[in-house]
């Protein structure tokens, strides 16, 4: 019988997952409360239902043998479900409920990154009737970043506070507030964990994100850093990793400042935007290495021999009402090594993640220029930003 994985989210990283399970002859099984979602053509079957439905995941764990994440928004009462069904022997899950727990809020996860000597920036844990802003302004400065603690995601969930005038719009939510740093440089690095505690770290990827609606925009690979920026994030990461004692692949997110100091911003529990490029650009895609991961298969190389830059395609304010390009690879867009992906969702909201293209080349700026144009020609099919 192949191994069979049941998936906690049916957008794109579900579907991508899905793909590379189908090639390593292992069969899928996706929850997720949409049944348009990207991840349904692509699983062998799927379940309908919330993500803090007990009873969805109940049906999904009974049918596969090992459980992960594409999303970190998983209900309390479903985590302690997989909690309890893994301790009977059930069902594996992977990278662990507690480990989830822990990383999908903010407050909790700052916590634990002090407590372990990581670099982060300075944090204040509020909640949702915090009525005194504008001591934070006189702690952390002004500008400063407010973040929910828990649901936010692509630039949901976190907002910038320039003004005393702007704190006003406080919101009321339980939060955490960090100090902002003008300047900052975006990287990610992706590491992989196995069941045996063998640990590999891609190469760190720079990201810029939209200033307005804090969504990433673009990613390079390996990122535009001094070599020893770039291996200090890296052995960070992998650190951080280790200390988690989770398995799969993990997302760790930095700012890098200008005297060249890291801190890390937060960590995701599952494959990430900021690894799309390595469907064409490594030997092992970030999606088959946490399927390797999670199932006990070694893990597969991550050099990457030629640079890469990704960027994300999104949906804008005059797409409403537009008719999205037909899912997956565009067939015509390999010239030049430009991959186009389309993710296959029916409403091209603003800001939304519609699909993404990867330009593999020697030279970024070349890669950047190729993007730009291919981004141009897209655009009017779909009212994407160009």
């Amino acid at each position: 019988m192949p191994l069979s994985i049941g998936i906690l989210g049916g957008g794109q990283l579900g579907h991508y997952l899905c793909q590379e399970a189908s090639k390593l002859g292992m069969e899928t099984i996706v929850l997720t409360p949409d049944p348009e979602s990207p991840a349904i053509r692509s699983a062998d079957r799927f379940v309908i239902g919330q993500l803090d439905d007990v009873g969805a995941a109940a049906q999904l764990s009974a049918e596969s043998d090992i459980v992960t994440f594409e999303i970190e928004s998983i209900g309390a009462d479903v985590l302690s479900h997989l909690t309890y069904a893994e301790a009977r022997g059930d069902v594996r899950v992977a990278p662990g409920p507690g480990v989830l727990q822990l990383l999908q809020n903010k407050a909790r996860q700052k916590g634990w990154l002090v407590r372990n000597g990581l670099p982060t920036l300075p944090f204040q844990a509020l909640p949702a009737d915090y009525s005194r802003p504008q001591s934070l302004a006189r702690k952390f400065g002004l500008p400063l970043v407010q973040k929910a603690q828990q649901g936010g995601y692509d630039g949901r969930g976190v907002q910038i506070i320039r003004s005393e005038k702007e704190l006003l719009n406080f919101w009321p939510v339980p939060s955490i507030v960090e100090t902002y740093l003008p300047g900052a440089r975006e990287l990610a690095v992706l590491v992989a964990r196995g069941q045996d505690g063998s640990v590999l770290a891609y190469p760190a990827v720079s990201m810029v994100f939209d200033a307005v609606q804090n969504v990433l925009l673009e990613v390079t690979s390996p990122a535009d850093i001094s070599a020893g920026s770039a291996q200090r994030a890296e052995a960070i990461a992998t650190y951080a990793v280790e200390r988690l004692g989770g398995v799969g692949l993990f997302a760790v997110e930095f700012f890098l400042t200008r005297e060249q100091t890291l801190y890390i911003n937060e960590i995701s529990p599952r494959v990430h935007n900021a690894g799309h490029h390595t469907l064409e650009a490594c030997p092992t895609s970030q999606f088959e290495q946490h399927l390797r991961a999670i199932a006990g298969l070694p893990l597969g190389p991550v050099t990457q021999t030629t640079p890469a830059v990704m960027r994300n395609l999104l949906g804008t304010a005059e797409a409403t009402g537009a008719e999205p390009p037909e899912p997956g690879a565009d067939p015509a867009s390999t010239a030049e090594n430009v991959f186009v992906h389309w993710y296959g969702k029916r409403e091209p909201r603003p800001g939304r993640k519609m699909g993404h293209i990867t330009c593999v080349q020697r030279e970024p700026t070349k890669a950047r220029t190729l993007l730009q144009k291919t981004a141009a020609t897209l655009a009017p099919k779909l009212a994407i930003a160009s």
